[in-house]
Formats: structure tokens, C-alpha cells, sequence
């Protein structure tokens, strides 16, 4: 929830979402846009006060003489982009640091790589000049901002002048409808009403884009406030940055909601023990005096300072298991962040407050309504008397326990095996022993780039420890790029969008993929640029979206891009592109080159380190100032479900602390009622009865107990389940018995928790038990 608060404008910052439809389907849904548009809105509506965009470029290398260093957040950025956002800037000026050409701002982690920053002094910095990637002509350093705090969507490592892009790049990145590569954040006037200002939206629209002739899809725009961009964009295609998601936050904020309930039964339940003890000692106050009121207070007195107790041991254990949590978690815990962001310190103290009274209330109340009501005589004469709705509300507070803990251990389990099956389920495509090697950024791009990459490529499968190369614009686990206004020959009129990927003739070889229908892309196929290639393959999803009944029914076909025809050559198996949160969609694989594409390297998993030795000095020979940067495919794809694990591991975490305090509530409930129960303990065992029945005895209501919770529990738990599995397009089936399985679990350690205390109440001797009376 402290994401992006801490900038000064971030109750008046939005950021512009492009909904694109096709054939009356919503096709792409994405944060990112056309570079005209935020212009154009900032032009024609008033209630626009500024706007800056935002070309992310991703991987860039950086240098400074023979100094080099990858940056995988380069950002190219109007001059009012550190208006509009407040990142703290250590040197420079902000109403100019990012107006002309060659300007670079960088962040406080580079420049401390690159210049020797002492006593903060990052002045020095100002003015130096710079390499980016194969550029010739240097870049000016003419700023250095604060590294980017945690809770930031947006996490620059260097800043680009958009001025920058219109030298290089022309009238394009100011004037295109057609190059949705941009993201877009507005300033709005303070008041205005959004969902006003979205209606007015759709007549942008239908200016600017009508229907399927500018991109082929029907353009909408809605606007989404920076505070909500961390929590509520999982459904957003290409995102900035890592994002989470706000039903997880919010199940997780129930389930400690949860555990902190589970505590204050516990101290209800432990209560009830103590005020047998204490009974005589109120009975005596009463006599001498005292009245419900003063009683009340005195029992609300020790509850306040026994929340204030675990409130400072809560906050101590806060600080002391935060790093722990972080690292095995896999996210960023401290109080700052906590603290971080407009409004987060109220929010977070009225939180505290409100459930520190929430938890007094409680926990006091009851003990003093409880003892109120027992009749002065008879406490004093040690007979302490028990109403029947007192025995209901401790059966319906173990019930709810063990209800909320059972739930959690079936969620926790379906959690797991959902990450189990995705990370261990085949993607249709092979990429063991497969290497992504980064793109080489430093290279010339002229006609002969094709013929080096093929020569770079003949280098490194000469060696016998290299089973197969190929280049493409991204790899498996990466999301894809969409194109629009795709027509079939012979269904005129009928428009199709799908996914692409570029793509060289080793491409299928290299993965696995089986060529269904046709034949593969050939070298003979390739081009630098799409409007140069003629043939092009597609997979089975493609083929079936563009109405072919069978894969080999397309091979011929021709596909109308713009004003250039694809004949398709080649129908290839369906395969796992993205994870199994992701249905397969339609693929065009074009056979294009560019200079930034990454390559996959299948090496043998025997001499694995020989093999990496070639690829290292192929590299240098062939893209010499390049930094040789590589990572074994799986692990990236594996990544990819790092949230999810990280969700399964505190699901995990708050389970086990459920179940503990459950059988500590559990184990004083049982040590309470064997107490109640001495006197008829000591009469069974005189007239003969067993340890075991009397064990049985003390246990079977625990046990009924915990069976009913697992009885409500069952479909709370299958509910929570299906809940969370919808957000897969593939996922496990929820078996019946896993349930009843959580169930059995609560039992046996139920009964393993109120055996012990009922077997020491069977061991007991019977002669001190009837003295006990």
C-alpha cells in the first residue's frame, strides 16, 4: 500500500491504460500506449495539467573509457517527468537536467561505479560525458538522483532526455499512433471528476483512432491513479515493474486478522482458567466493598497491560525477525518501509491503536462479566458455578480455532501443489542445458550483420560441447510482442491480432519444437526489417484462430500485414510461451534479425563449463566491447513463479503459527477441564476405570470438537481454493481428500495436545484428587 505515496503529487498522478479491441474482443489490455497521445490529451483537455512519457529500453550498456557496466532500467523521459514525480535529486537542476540532446541523469549507484564520489560531493559528476551502448557521440551527465526507494513501481537506474529520441528517431516518438511502445503518466487538476474526464476519453477515440484504420483495433483509454499501480495491474500486459497483487495482500492481512483473533481466544479461554483462582479473591473484594465497576476496571487495567506487553514484544520481534523474513520471503521488510508514504504513519498507528482497544475490549470484558455474575456465598465457599452459555462460547471458540487452522493448512496445501505442478509441468518446449546470452548492444547494423551472426553462430556449434545456437527477440518465459490488422486471403474484411516473436531458421531446432504442418523457416527466409520477408510460420493456436480446420490446411495461406503479404510456410506444436498463469495464444514467429536480439545456446550438460569457455571467447572476438552476460533458461523460467512461491512460504509461515497457538489455546482449555473434572477422575479410578478410558474420557469432547471445525472449515477451504486457482489458465484439480486429510491432521494433533493433559490427570493420585474437594 505505500507504493508510490511518497511523491508530492501522487494524489494528482495518473497513468494513461490502452484497452485494445478486435472483432468487438477485448484483444491486449496494456500500460503502455502510442507517443502522441499524452501530448494530445494534454493539448485538448484542461483538467490535464502536465504529462511526461516514458520509452523503457530495458537492458543498456554503459561506459566511461574502458569501464563498462549493463543497466537493465534505462528510461527515456520527457523534461517534465521529474516534475511531475518527486525522486530526490542529489545534484543537478530539475527544470533542465533532461531538456537537450545527450542528457543523462543517473541514479546515485551508478555514479559511484563510474566517478569517485568522496564526502557525497556528487557535483563532480556534472558535466562528465558518457557512453551509451554503441553510440558514438557522447552523453552528458546532468544529474544524479537518490537510488529509487523499494516501494517505487517505476526503478531507473538512468534517466535519458526524450529530446534524445526525436534527434535519433525524427518526428515518430512525438507524432505516432502506430509505435505503442510508451508509457504515459498525466498531472490532473485537483477535483476533477476522472470518470468525467474518462468519458470524455472515448471521443479521443473516436478522433484519433477510427476503428481498424489506424492500428487495426479499436483503441480505449481509461486512467489508472499511481497509488494503485503496484496492487491492481497484474491483469496489464507489459508492465514497468514488478508488481503484486492486492487480493494477496489482502488474504494475508485477513489471516493475520486471523492469528490475532486466535491469540485473544486463547487469552479468553486462559481467563476462564484463572478465574477459578481468583474467584475467592473477588469474592473477598466484593465482601469488603468493591463494586462491578471497580472490579470491571481492574480486570480492563491488567488487559491493558497485558496488550501492552505483546505490543512491545510484537514490535521487538518485528525488528529482530524482519531480515529473516526478508530473505527467505523474498521481499522487503523494514519499519521505514512500513513507515514510508503520504498517510502510511496514521494509517499504520490507527490500525495498532484500533485493535489494541479492539484486543483490551475482549480480553477484559469477559474475564469481569464472567466472574460478576458467580454469587459472593458460593465463591467463598470454593463453588465456582459454570452457565451453560459459557460453556457454549469456549466450545464455539475452539471450534473457530481449529476451523480458521484447518482452512489454512488445506489453502496452504492447494497452494503448494498449484506451484509444484506449474514448476514441474512440461512447457511443450526443451530448455535444459539452454543458455540466454545477452544481445550485444556495441555492434554495427548494416547488410552484413546477418552474415556475422551466422558466422557467430557457425563458430560456437563447431565446438562439440555446443549442441545448437539460435537468436530471437525473446526466449520462452518472455512475454511476446502483438501485432494488429492481420487478414486472411480469402476472408476480407475479418481482421486478427496475435503475438510475434523474430525469429532465425535455428529456432525450432534449438528448442524442441515440432514442425506439425509444412516445413521449417530456412536461412534463405531471412531479412532485416519485416517489410522484407516473405514467408513466415505460425503455431497450432494461430492456425486454428484463423480458421483453418487442420494445421495443414494453412500452409500457402497468405497473411495481409499493412500493405505486405506472408505466405505461411510452417505450422509449429503449441508451446508454453509465458507461465501457466497464461493460456498458449496464437504466434507468428517472423524470420527477422535485429541487433538486440538475445541468443539460446543448448550446451552439454557434461563439459558445461568448456562449453561456456568457447562461448566466452567467441563473444569477445565477435562483439568485442560487449559485456558477455548469460543465465541458464529454466532458472529464468522458474523465476517466474517467484511470486507465487513467496505467497505459498508466508501462507506457510502463518499456518504453522495458527496451528501453535490453536494447541496452546487447546492445551490450557484441556488443563482447565481436567481441573473441573479432578473430583470424578479420582472416583473412576477408585472404582476401577482405566487410564486409557479416562484419557478417552477427558478427550472425546476435544475431538468432537475439532471434527466439527473440520466439517465448517471444508468448504471454506474449497471456496479459498477455487478463489485462488482462477487466476490460472492452467491448474490442479481439487481433490476431495485433501481436505478430509487437513481435517485428520487437526484431529491427531488435537489429540495428541489434550492426551497429555488428561493422561497426567489419569496418572493422578485418586486420594489427592477427592482431597482436592
Amino acid at each position: 500500500w505505500s507504493f508510490d505515496r511518497f511523491h508530492e503529487k501522487a494524489d494528482h498522478i495518473y497513468r494513461i491504460i490502452n484497452d485494445r479491441y478486435q472483432n468487438g474482443k477485448r484483444v491486449q489490455i496494456g500500460a503502455i500506449t502510442y507517443p502522441a497521445v499524452g501530448p494530445l490529451m494534454d493539448e485538448e483537455y484542461p483538467e490535464v495539467v502536465n504529462h511526461t512519457r516514458i520509452l523503457f529500453q530495458g537492458s543498456t550498456i554503459l561506459q566511461k573509457e574502458k569501464e563498462m557496466l549493463r543497466l537493465e532500467g534505462s528510461y527515456f523521459v520527457d523534461n517534465e517527468f521529474l516534475d511531475l514525480f518527486s525522486f530526490e535529486l542529489l545534484a543537478g537542476d530539475r527544470t533542465t537536467a533532461l531538456r537537450e540532446p545527450r542528457q543523462v541523469v543517473l541514479t546515485e549507484k551508478v555514479a559511484r561505479h563510474f566517478f569517485d564520489i568522496t564526502n557525497n560531493n556528487y557535483d563532480i559528476a556534472l558535466g562528465q560525458n558518457i557512453q551509451l551502448n554503441q553510440d558514438d557521440q557522447p552523453y552528458r551527465v546532468t544529474g544524479i538522483l537518490a537510488d529509487m526507494p523499494d516501494n517505487s513501481l517505476l526503478q531507473p537506474d538512468i534517466l535519458g532526455s526524450y529530446a534524445t529520441l526525436k534527434l535519433y528517431m525524427g518526428a515518430a516518438v512525438e507524432q505516432s499512433l502506430e509505435w505503442s511502445d510508451f508509457y504515459h503518466y498525466l498531472e490532473i487538476q485537483p477535483g476533477t471528476d476522472i470518470a468525467a474526464l474518462e468519458q470524455k476519453l472515448e471521443d479521443f477515440s473516436e478522433r484519433h483512432f477510427k476503428g481498424e484504420e489506424v492500428s487495426g483495433a479499436e483503441e480505449h483509454f481509461y486512467l489508472q491513479p499511481l497509488k494503485e499501480a503496484h496492487l491492481h495491474s497484474l491483469d496489464l500486459e507489459y508492465e514497468i515493474g514488478e508488481v503484486g497483487s492486492s487480493r494477496a495482500v489482502w488474504a494475508l492481512l485477513a489471516i493475520a486478522l486471523f492469528i490475532l483473533a486466535l491469540a485473544w481466544v486463547n487469552y479468553i479461554n486462559l481467563s476462564s482458567v484463572r478465574a477459578i483462582e481468583r474467584a475467592k479473591e473477588v469474592g473477598i473484594r466484593r465482601v469488603v466493598g468493591a463494586r462491578r465497576g471497580q472490579l470491571v476496571r481492574q480486570f480492563l487495567t491488567e488487559a491493558t497491560l497485558a496488550n501492552l506487553i505483546s505490543l512491545a514484544l510484537a514490535g521487538y520481534l518485528t525488528y529482530l525477525i524482519a531480515p529473516l523474513l526478508s530473505s527467505r520471503l523474498g521481499v522487503h521488510l523494514s519499519w521505514q518501509y512500513l513507515l514510508s508514504g503520504d498517510g502510511m504513519q496514521g494509517r499504520l498507528m490507527a490500525g495498532l491503536l484500533l485493535w489494541f482497544l479492539v484486543g483490551i475490549l475482549f480480553s477484559g470484558l469477559y474475564p469481569a462479566f464472567l466472574l460478576g455474575r458467580q454469587q459472593t456465598a458460593l465463591v467463598l465457599k470454593g463453588q465456582y458455578r459454570q452457565s451453560e452459555g459459557s460453556k457454549r462460547l469456549r466450545k464455539g471458540l475452539v471450534v473457530f480455532q481449529f476451523a480458521a487452522s484447518i482452512a489454512l493448512v488445506s489453502v496452504t496445501w492447494v497452494v503448494f501443489q498449484q506451484v509444484r505442478f506449474m514448476t514441474h509441468q512440461a512447457l511443450g518446449v526443451n530448455i535444459d542445458q539452454v543458455l540466454r546470452v545477452s544481445q550485444p548492444e556495441q555492434t554495427n547494423w548494416d547488410s552484413t550483420y546477418i552474415e556475422r551472426v551466422q558466422s557467430f553462430k557457425d563458430e560456437l556449434v563447431s565446438h562439440p560441447d555446443i549442441k545448437a545456437v539460435t537468436a530471437s527477440s525473446r526466449v520462452p518465459g518472455e512475454r511476446m510482442g502483438r501485432i494488429f490488422g492481420i487478414e486472411r486471403q480469402g476472408l476480407e474484411g475479418q481482421s486478427f491480432s496475435s503475438n510475434f516473436i523474430d525469429v532465425d531458421h535455428d529456432y525450432a531446432e534449438t528448442y524442441g519444437l515440432k514442425t506439425v504442418a509444412g516445413r521449417d523457416l530456412r536461412a534463405a527466409d531471412h531479412n532485416i526489417a519485416w517489410p522484407l520477408i516473405e514467408n513466415v510460420a505460425i503455431n497450432e493456436s494461430a492456425a486454428e484462430q484463423l480458421g483453418f480446420e487442420k494445421p495443414e490446411d494453412a500452409i500457402g495461406a497468405v497473411l495481409r500485414f499493412g500493405e505486405k503479404d506472408w505466405t505461411v510456410v510452417g505450422v509449429l506444436q503449441d508451446y508454453h510461451q509465458m507461465s501457466f498463469h497464461h493460456a498458449i495464444e496464437p504466434i507468428v514467429f517472423l524470420p527477422v534479425y535485429h541487433n538486440h536480439e538475445p541468443f539460446s545456446v543448448r550446451i552439454s550438460g557434461i563439459n558445461a563449463d568448456r562449453a561456456i569457455e568457447h562461448l566466452a571467447a567467441a563473444y569477445a572476438r565477435f562483439y568485442p566491447g560487449n559485456l558477455l552476460e548469460y543465465e541458464f533458461l529454466d532458472e529464468q523460467v522458474q523465476n517466474l513463479y517467484e511470486a507465487d512461491q513467496r505467497f505459498g512460504k508466508t501462507l506457510l509461515f502463518f499456518t504453522v503459527l495458527a496451528i501453535l497457538i490453536a494447541c496452546l489455546g487447546l492445551f490450557g482449555l484441556a488443563s482447565y477441564m481436567a481441573f473441573l473434572r479432578t473430583k470424578e477422575v479420582g472416583i473412576r479410578k477408585v472404582l476401577g476405570a482405566s487410564v486409557l478410558g479416562i484419557v478417552s474420557l477427558l478427550s472425546k469432547d476435544f475431538v468432537r470438537l475439532v471434527g466439527w471445525a473440520a466439517m465448517i472449515a471444508t468448504p471454506l477451504a474449497w471456496l479459498g481454493g477455487r478463489l485462488w486457482l482462477r487466476d490460472f489458465a492452467y491448474r490442479i484439480d481439487l481433490p476431495w481428500w485433501v481436505f478430509f486429510a487437513s481435517g485428520g491432521i487437526a484431529i491427531a494433533i488435537a489429540l495428541l495436545t489434550v492426551s497429555y493433559q488428561a493422561a497426567r490427570a489419569a496418572l493422578g493420585n485418586p486420594v489427592e484428587a477427592l482431597r482436592s474437594e
